[in-house]
């Protein structure tokens, strides 16, 4: 699984900031199931892990950047 969110705002026109709010935001929730061992309990929840992450700001904005990811890997 991967997910990757970029979020960027620059200046309206040269020497001339945006102006208003920006944010970025990046919230996961990964379950795994139980191990097959032959018993009945193998289907319960084995691991949860979350994970969340954000970003705001307002007002004058000249330059915004936010990169967010993730990637699950087998160990």
């Amino acid at each position: 699984i991967q997910i990757y969110n970029n979020v960027g705002v620059g200046s309206y026109a040269a020497d001339v900031p945006s102006k208003g709010s920006v944010s970025a935001f990046i919230q996961g929730s990964v379950r795994e199931g139980g191990r097959d061992t032959g018993d009945e309990s193998a289907e319960d929840l084995y691991m949860t892990m979350t994970f969340k992450d954000s970003t705001a700001f307002s007002g004058d904005i000249s330059s915004f950047a936010k990169s967010m990811g993730y990637t699950s890997k087998f160990a």
